[in-house]
């Protein structure tokens, strides 16, 4: 022992009592700071933790909306092209109706063929095979044998392709208010018997003429209804 130590005196109870009280306040501080140490490390952790997986839920979220959107816009091409497709082959049946209708059976056929998968459309394959049977019914002629061909012209609007009366239902509506004024001034004494029985004449004819015109007028209709239907026949 050194000579300071041989010199200092015995400590007392009260004074080894606070030593060792401050000893335990001094191993509590530095506990309290070792946990909030610890607590302050493991919040770290968890805020770097929370923030990473907030950052892979952003990426994975941006991911999905791209995949979808790549996705959306694959269908809706794939519906494009369908619809075009449909457009197509609707478009190339109706041309193909109406040259059949004009007996092009051939080319028909072919515009049909040349559409995308046309023997897997059973539509199309009746369409085809319809047109090959009405082709076989089909007689060749002998054009020098032909010396007369005739073909009834059509009209849109008949009642307007055959309206040659105006001229008679005008003359028809003159004569029919000179008559009403005839009878007005007759009933009144101021038109003679002679004057008033002329122009009843004149109103007689008038309507004759108004008739005749009308059925003549049906008549040119009828006939070229019977025409068009081919129960009239020229020579």
């Amino acid at each position: 022992m050194s000579q300071e130590q041989k010199k200092r005196p015995p400590m007392t109870e009260e004074e080894r009592q606070r030593r060792i009280e401050r000893l335990r306040r001094e191993r509590r501080r530095k506990r309290r700071q070792q946990a909030m140490i610890m607590r302050a490390a493991v919040l770290g952790v968890l805020i770097l933790i929370l923030i990473g997986s907030i950052a892979l839920v952003s990426v994975q979220v941006r991911r999905s909306k791209a995949k979808k959107a790549e996705e959306k816009a694959k269908q809706e091409k794939l519906i494009q092209e369908e619809e075009a497709k449909n457009k197509q082959r609707k478009e190339s049946i109706d041309q193909a109706d109406v040259m059949a209708q004009g007996y092009d059976y051939d080319g028909a056929i072919e515009l049909l063929k040349s559409l995308d998968n046309y023997d897997k459309d059973a539509d199309i394959v009746a369409k085809i095979a319809g047109y090959e049977a009405d082709k076989s019914t089909l007689v060749a002629v002998n054009m020098n044998e032909i010396t007369h061909i005739f073909y009834h012209s059509l009209v849109v609007d008949p009642e307007r392709g055959f309206a040659g009366n105006d001229s008679a239902a005008a003359g028809y509506q003159a004569a029919a208010q000179s008559y009403e004024a005839a009878k007005r001034q007759n009933a009144l004494g101021m038109l003679s018997r002679a004057n008033y029985l002329g122009l009843e004449c004149s109103w007689l004819s008038s309507v004759a003429s108004y008739k005749t015109a009308e059925l003549e007028y049906t008549k040119a209709v009828e006939n070229y209804e019977w025409a068009v239907r081919g129960l009239i026949v020229s020579k």
